[in-house]
C-alpha cells in the first residue's frame, strides 16, 4: 500500500478496493447482517444451494417453503457455530433435517476436478464496512470479512493524521468491544488492528486482557525487525517496527 490514506474512511477504501480488485472479494451492505445471530444470511443460503442443488431443493420440501428454509437453515448454522465455532464448521461442514452440508469448498489439487472447482469459484468472498455487531448498541467494527456468510476476520483502522495509531485500534478492541457478541465469540477468529504502518493480530479477545501480536511484514523485509508483543496492559512505548508496513491486503488478497 504505497498511498498513505490521510482519513479513517480513505483506509477503509484503500482496503476494500485491494480486497477487490486483487483479491476477487465482494463488497457488502452492512444492513445485511444479523447481529443477533452473527451472520450474513445471503450468502449462506446462496452458497448452499448454487453449490449442492439438490440438498437444497430437499430441505425447501422439508421445510414447506424457501423462506422456511432459509430460516431454519442459518438458525441451524448459528447453533454449530456457537457449539463448534466457525474453523471447524467451514471444514467439516454440518447437518440441517437430516442433510449434510458443506459450507466452504478448499481448492482442488488440480484442475480436472471439475465439479470441485466449481463449487470452490462459488465461494462468496464478502467484506463489509461498519458492521453493526451488537443489536442493542450502535457501536460498529470497521472492517469484517466474510466466508459464504461466516465471519472470519475483523479490523479496527486507526490514522495518524488524526493523531490515532494501531495502540488506539488495540484499546478499542479491549475496552471497548464486548467479547460475549456473537461476533468475537464464536464467528471470526482473527482481529486486526491496523494504521498506514502497523498491523497486530489476535485470535481471541478477552477484554483487558486481550493480548495482540504483531502482524507486520517488517522494513527490511517479511517480519524483519522482530517485534514484540503487545501487553495486556498498553504502554505510551511505540513498538521497534515503525517503519513496517501494514500487511493486510497481502494477506487479504492471497
Amino acid at each position: 500500500m504505497s498511498v498513505v490514506p490521510h482519513t479513517e474512511a480513505a483506509f477503509e477504501t484503500l482496503i476494500v478496493s485491494e480486497l477487490t480488485t486483487s483479491g476477487g472479494w465482494l463488497t457488502g451492505d452492512p444492513h445485511g447482517y444479523d447481529a443477533e445471530l452473527g451472520l450474513y444470511p445471503e450468502d449462506i443460503t446462496g452458497f448452499v444451494a448454487e453449490t449442492q442443488p439438490k440438498k437444497w431443493q430437499r430441505l425447501v420440501s422439508l421445510a414447506g417453503s424457501e423462506q422456511q428454509a432459509r430460516t431454519g437453515l442459518v438458525k441451524r448454522l448459528a447453533q454449530q457455530l456457537d457449539r463448534h465455532g466457525a474453523v471447524d464448521v467451514l471444514r467439516r461442514g454440518f447437518s440441517e433435517r437430516g442433510v449434510n452440508l458443506s459450507l466452504c469448498q478448499l481448492k482442488p489439487a488440480h484442475s480436472l476436478d471439475e465439479s470441485t472447482l466449481a463449487a470452490y469459484e462459488a465461494n462468496r468472498l464478502r467484506v463489509v464496512r461498519q458492521v453493526r455487531f451488537d443489536p442493542r448498541r450502535s457501536d460498529s467494527v470497521d472492517l469484517v470479512l466474510f466466508v459464504n456468510g461466516v465471519p472470519t476476520a475483523t479490523a479496527e483502522l486507526k490514522n495518524r493524521w488524526t493523531d490515532q495509531n494501531v495502540h488506539h485500534a488495540i484499546v478499542q478492541y479491549r475496552d471497548e468491544r464486548d467479547p460475549r457478541a456473537p461476533l468475537f465469540a464464536r464467528r471470526a477468529f482473527v482481529h486486526f488492528a491496523l494504521d498506514s504502518e502497523l498491523a497486530y493480530m489476535t485470535t481471541r479477545l478477552e477484554g483487558p486482557e486481550t493480548r495482540f501480536l504483531p502482524f507486520n511484514q517488517g522494513s527490511g523485509g517479511a517480519g524483519r525487525p522482530a517485534a514484540r508483543a503487545i501487553p495486556a496492559t498498553p504502554t505510551a512505548t511505540r513498538p521497534p517496527t515503525s517503519g513496517a508496513r501494514s500487511g493486510i491486503a497481502t494477506a487479504g488478497s492471497s
